[in-house]
């Protein structure tokens, strides 16, 4: 099987950056479709992708044997392939979307645990669902939500997700220098902000090894330094699709122990139920076991 090394994936980036404004005007032509086009088109092209060589795709399979069977890991990826697709191109519709269209397509459950973060707090999430659609709907409960972000390369596409972004209300926090973005991140929730992070991608370094599907998985350890730092509470928020509709779960405020390992374990046991419930919405592409697999 043919698979770009790193130099020929980055020289194809470049390409493509080059070609990007030729075919923007696509994107918002996409925008005008329906949601079931839209889930038609992400049906199509997640058969292409899945017979194409596929690197992510590599990945994934490799992280699903480790849990399910070979016919049940093949099944939830070609599910997950679609999903993701079908996700990144409802985003795109809805970040245009009206208030009215997000409560319609998005139903908030554990409102009354918001009440613990109007004035700042730490949301702790994962890759699972239509997970931007977290900060869409939470602005419209009057939360100043922030994320931590790496934009994208291209400068059309980083425009693009900072303008969208920015129409909910959304403070991005770019990661530049890792002493300034924490800087950035204290002030942000100093301020009363509400900052959003994924728990679910493997740290490079600084992480602590906790126990995740079983296996032994370096996990970020920011989200419970922050909130010990700034005493601030912090809730596991969860999006999943179901019948076509988006449920986006705000869970009570999770007590913090004195023990790091403790407390990742149990953040790790939430998300891994959450996940289970539907491993088809999951980013299984991640090298989240970089430590015990090696990804060739």
């Amino acid at each position: 099987m043919f698979y770009l090394n790193k130099s020929q994936r980055r020289f194809l980036q470049k390409i493509l950056f080059s070609l990007t404004p030729i075919f923007s005007p696509f994107l918002y032509v996409l925008e005008s479709f329906p949601i079931s086009v839209l889930r038609k088109m992400a049906k199509f092209f997640s058969l292409l992708w899945w017979i194409a060589p596929s690197r992510r795709k590599r990945i994934a399979m490799a992280n699903l044997r480790l849990i399910f069977s070979e016919n049940e890991s093949r099944k939830i990826l070609r599910i997950a392939m679609g999903n993701f697709l079908f996700f990144a191109l409802e985003t795109l519709k809805l970040s245009k979307a009206s208030r009215e269209e997000i409560l319609e397509r998005v139903f908030l459950k554990g409102k009354e645990n918001l009440e613990r973060i109007k004035e700042g707090g730490i949301l702790v999430s994962c890759h699972l669902g239509n997970f931007p659609l977290i900060c869409f709907r939470l602005s419209l409960e009057g939360l100043r939500i922030g994320v931590v972000i790496k934009l994208p390369r291209d400068p059309f596409l980083a425009k693009m997700v900072k303008q969208r972004g920015e129409k909910w209300g959304l403070i991005f926090i770019e990661i530049n220098d890792r002493y300034e973005t924490v800087l950035r991140v204290q002030k942000f929730l100093k301020e009363g902000g509400v900052l959003l992070l994924m728990l679910d991608q493997n740290p490079r370094s600084r992480g602590v090894i906790v126990p995740f599907w079983g296996l032994p998985t370096p996990t970020y350890r920011t989200p419970l330094l922050l909130a010990q730092k700034t005493r601030l509470p912090l809730l596991p928020v969860f999006i999943y699709q179901k019948e076509g509709k988006h449920y986006l779960e705000v869970l009570e405020p999770f007590n913090l122990s004195k023990d790091p390992f403790k407390d990742l374990e149990a953040l790790n046991a939430i998300i891994q139920r959450y996940i289970s419930s539907f491993p088809e919405q999951w980013w299984w592409w991640h090298r989240r076991w970089r430590n015990i697999l090696s990804y060739r």
